[in-house]
């Protein structure tokens, strides 16, 4: 009986220890607010692009397709020392698939800065 009870014992003092131990040493990064990161994006002339529900796609007020968005981003690359930000707004009803397609078109153009997106 008291060799059950040591083993017992033995098992939830090192499992006590080592969830402290993981807790402790690991440093996870909070996210700023959501607010915050649109405001630092508008404020650092990101490129916005808009995708309305029936998947259309909107820069500069021009509707276009994807390659055209992707040879437009090239362009502005171009155009710009730095990687610009990409801010992609949704409409609430907007199919996974567009959205994905979009993230790629940007990804494909050589913007290295991952897409933050928003939902209108």
């Amino acid at each position: 009986m008291v060799d059950v009870m040591f083993t017992l014992m033995l098992f939830f003092i090192l499992s006590y220890t080592y969830q402290n131990n993981e807790t402790q040493t690991s440093k996870v990064k909070v996210p700023d607010n959501p607010k915050s990161q649109l405001d630092r994006l508008k404020k650092n002339n990101a490129i916005v692009i808009n995708i309305l529900n029936n998947g259309s796609i909107v820069l500069n007020n021009k509707t276009i397709s994807l390659s055209q968005l992707v040879r437009t981003l090239k362009t502005i690359i171009k155009n710009r020392n730095d990687s610009p930000e990409v801010l992609i707004y949704t409409e609430s009803n907007v199919n996974i698939k567009s959205i994905m397609s979009v993230i790629q078109g940007v990804k494909s153009a050589g913007i290295k800065k991952s897409p933050f997106i928003a939902q209108k």
